[in-house]
């Protein structure tokens, strides 16, 4: 008998290209008016979903006694019935069977005296096999084989499952079109706002969703014609209403029916710009094929106008999304959002307010203004000029009825720089509020933007247990985020600080309030009790030597635990907590961290988590924070690097890794890598191994490399490599020898069909149609035309071009073919002669088709 098990199986789903895939165009300064683009590169950002559903496991053993005869020609053939014991085959997927002493259960394989031998197969319902509720069915089968010249066969007898509903998803992904950073035209280095990318996932099946995980790698270039030097990064991670961390993963745990989950990513650009276009495609891995086994029905992307809080009539605590879901933007040129994404899952339209005024203006004084729009019931957007124009900061909005609307999340400021033609470029400062059922009249209320009384430095000299503010209107730039704490540094970067209890993005700036005290490595920290955004701009790293980490103290008091413990011996300004860099020679390195030396001092750089070290002998610049570890009473310096790309090799090419190939048929296949840094495409080609004879080049600038090869030989060994130059230091690298097969050329498979024909005067026309499902066919053309009854004549001469004389294999083409007759039906076939991808005229005459005159 069958031994059948219920297991759980990683259903595997690959989103954002090669399974889901996010291809978005960013133009580095703003388009269509504006002036000044100067080029678009276009992004990948690769995404895993991973669910664990119900799979059945069925084992069959089988034991040869020693002194029986081989049982030759082994057959098994499941057979899965329905609860009224009709066929159910179709509406499982079966993989092929794990084997053990047997070499197959098709008919091929032998079960030898004294042997035991296994069969296991995974059973894997699609959702058509409990659509609703759960679902009986039993798997049995038969067994048969040859024993010493006679057949036999026995059945297997049937075992009960019970297979419960399919979660079925959908993925609603949401990123903005502004995207606020640096503008390269102007000398000072502007703030990078971090943004989002937003994610809700919906169950809208019958059954749980279990264990939801999706890994994102960071967002690769894949093309940049112009050699744009812009950069993304994705930076941390949120799952519905937990705090923000620095990972590429989110699990969303259980999604039950009827219910949703949301994830934010949020992400970086060096440069500024906005999103031009956007596609979202997903394809289910399985080695089985079958579509029905994938849970996620469907996936897209919408524009994001900025992630919300919806918190009436209840709040709970998860983002929503505010979106412009228009197709044709003709209507809506300035991209003003139309639609809700609520966390639950329902979506609500969006209507703007109309004459949206401000009253008044502030000065240091008056720091208050009052703001009115005609407005509607229902959700609301408010877009109007910001009364504060960078002078002063956003601290409260009232309602007229007192109600608050939430800072940052649905009351909001942006500020960018426009550049119209034919006019000077000024700074764009808008205000934007969303509210439900709007009263249609607010208070704005403001703060001075200025610094806070307390800086880092005036901090750090207090003693450990006292309570300070830092930060103020100005604020603190975040410069690194780990899973255990922040650091934050003063904007004139004199000073540094390590933040635990607290979470923010890199790039954000803030203000803290906490307390003081000294971590185990002798390190001064703040304890948050609360922190606040109130800004956002990137600082620069600090140029070091690796002589300046052997810093002295700062205002350092051992009894009180006031200032900066300095370093063993170490003299100079205390850099402990700032944001720097430093280069040299690497000397040791292992899985934790590795060592640096200008030939006199040494430094240690500490590894975060997945990232690796560079090999000894390399020249290393390395970027991340300046910490302290203990050495008795002692201290010694340590920088403590944020991930993998805060290393960067001065005599080290590229680092290659995934080389595969993809799309390979008889004369062509796609060449695929990625690196870590922009740099050249090169694939080096050839039939034997180490021997070359081709060079094929593929995009420049870009991570995510993909070459294209063509005119390739069929049933033909390939031997290649592939190589990426980077341009900061010109340094190549070259992969090991790779290998592939292209396929066996297929024949041309040529359909025809006729479309329904017209008349005119007796004239009949009719659209001949062939399509292609083999392989590629050249010289294509029709020779003869034959038609029934013989009475009918035919006026189109042959020969003539199919189409332009060459169909694809996968492709289609029309000929318009005309006859003189009176019949309202009639036949007709072609004689077609082709070349093939092999090279030989082959001849084809079509059986007849019908023709129906309209």
């Amino acid at each position: 008998m069958l031994l059948i098990d219920r297991i759980l199986r990683k259903s595997l789903l690959l989103c954002f290209l090669a399974a889901c895939a996010l291809l978005c165009s960013l133009a580095p300064i703003f388009a269509q008016q504006e002036t000044g683009v100067c080029a678009r590169v276009r992004i990948k950002i690769s995404q895993d979903v991973a669910i664990t559903r119900t799979a059945f496991r069925a084992t069959l053993e089988v034991t040869n006694s020693p002194e029986n005869v081989p049982l030759q020609n082994f057959n098994v053939a499941l057979d899965i019935r329905d609860a009224n014991n009709q066929p159910a085959n179709n509406l499982f997927g079966i993989a092929p069977p794990v084997l053990t002493n047997i070499s197959g259960v098709d008919g091929s394989g032998t079960v030898g005296p004294g042997v035991t031998a296994t069969a296991v197969w995974t059973i894997i319902p699609t959702r058509d096999a409990a659509p609703d509720v759960d679902t009986k069915y039993t798997i049995g089968g038969t067994m048969s084989y040859t024993e010493d010249g006679s057949q036999v066969s026995a059945p297997l007898f049937p075992a009960t499952v019970w297979v419960k509903p399919d979660a079925r998803l959908i993925l609603n992904y949401f990123l903005v079109r502004d995207v606020y950073s640096d503008d390269p035209f102007t000398p000072q280095i502007e703030p990078a706002e971090p943004f989002p990318l937003g994610l809700i996932l919906s169950n809208q099946g019958n059954g749980v969703a279990n264990n939801v995980r999706i890994t994102s790698s960071q967002p690769q270039i894949v093309d940049n014609v112009k050699g744009l030097l812009v950069d993304f990064k994705i930076i941390g991670a949120q799952v519905n209403t937990d705090p923000v961390a620095p990972s590429l993963t989110v699990n969303l745990g259980n999604i039950n029916p009827g219910q949703t989950s949301v994830a934010q990513w949020m992400m970086t650009s060096s440069l500024q710009g906005k999103f031009i276009d956007y596609k979202a495609t997903f394809e289910h891995i399985d080695g089985l094929g079958d579509p029905r086994l994938s849970l996620i029905d469907s996936v897209s992307i919408h524009e994001l106008t900025h992630a919300v809080r919806v918190d009436v009539p209840t709040d709970d605590y998860k983002p929503d999304f505010l979106v412009n879901d228009t197709t044709d933007q003709a209507t809506n040129p300035d991209h003003l959002p139309n639609r809700l994404y609520n966390s639950n899952g329902s979506i609500d339209p969006v209507s703007q307010a109309l004459f949206p005024h401000v009253d008044g203006t502030l000065d240091p004084i008056n720091l208050k203004v009052n703001l009115s729009a005609a407005t509607t019931s229902g959700w609301t957007y408010i877009l109007v000029d910001d009364p504060g124009q960078e002078k002063y900061h956003l601290a409260k909005v009232v309602r007229s009825d007192g109600r608050e609307v939430r800072i940052n999340d649905n009351a909001w400021t942006t500020h960018r720089t426009i550049r119209l033609q034919g006019q000077d470029p000024y700074r764009e400062n808008k205000l934007h509020i969303f509210d439900k059922d709007s009263t249609g009249s607010y208070t704005l209320f403001y703060e001075i933007s200025s610094a806070g009384s307390v800086s880092v430095g005036e901090a750090r000299s207090m003693a450990d247990g006292a309570v300070i503010s830092l930060g103020g209107n100005e604020g603190l730039a975040v410069t690194a985020l780990f899973p255990d704490c922040i650091y934050v540094e003063s904007l004139d970067r004199a000073c540094g600080i390590e933040v635990v209890g607290a979470s923010a993005f890199e790039g954000d700036r803030v203000s803290v309030t906490g307390t003081l005290a000294t971590g185990p490595n002798g390190e001064r920290r703040i304890i948050a009790s609360s922190l606040s955004k109130v800004g956002s701009g990137t600082l620069q790293p600090l140029g070091m030597s690796i002589r300046s980490f052997q810093c002295g103290g700062y205002q350092y008091d051992n009894s009180t635990g006031a200032g900066q413990q300095g370093m063993a011996g170490g003299t100079g300004l205390n850099i402990v907590g700032l944001f720097v860099s430093a280069a040299g020679k690497v000397t040791t390195s292992n899985t934790t961290d590795f060592t640096i030396s200008d030939g006199t001092y040494q430094l240690k750089i500490l590894l975060p988590q997945g990232a690796s070290a560079p090999t000894p002998n390399m020249f290393v610049r390395v970027t991340g924070i300046v910490t302290t570890e203990k050495a008795g009473s002692d201290l010694v310096p340590a920088l403590r690097i944020r991930r993998q790309e805060d290393i960067f090799g001065y005599n080290a090419g590229p680092a290659i890794t995934d080389i595969h190939v993809e799309n390979t048929v008889s004369t062509g296949a796609d060449v695929l890598w990625s690196t870590d840094v922009q740099s050249t495409s090169v694939v080096l080609l050839g039939t034997a191994p180490g021997a070359y004879t081709q060079t094929l080049n593929g995009p420049d600038f870009v991570t995510g490399h993909k070459v294209h090869l063509s005119g390739l030989t069929p049933s033909t060994h390939y031997y290649y490599s592939v190589q990426s130059k980077n341009y900061w230091n010109n340094m190549t690298s070259t992969s090991p020898e790779q290998e592939f097969t292209t396929a066996g050329f297929m024949l041309p498979a040529l359909d025809l069909t006729f479309s329904t024909a017209s008349v005119d005067k007796g004239i009949v026309t009719a659209s001949a149609h062939l399509a292609n499902t083999g392989g590629d066919a050249t010289e294509l053309q029709v020779t003869a035309i034959q038609a029934y009854p013989s009475t009918i004549t035919i006026l189109t001469s042959a020969p003539l071009l199919f189409g332009n004389g060459s169909l694809a294999g996968g492709d289609s083409a029309n000929q318009e073919i005309k006859f003189s007759t009176t019949e309202t039906q009639f036949y007709a076939k072609l004689t077609l002669t082709y070349r093939d991808l092999a090279g030989t005229v082959r001849t084809l005459t079509t059986p007849w088709k019908k023709i129906t005159v309209q």
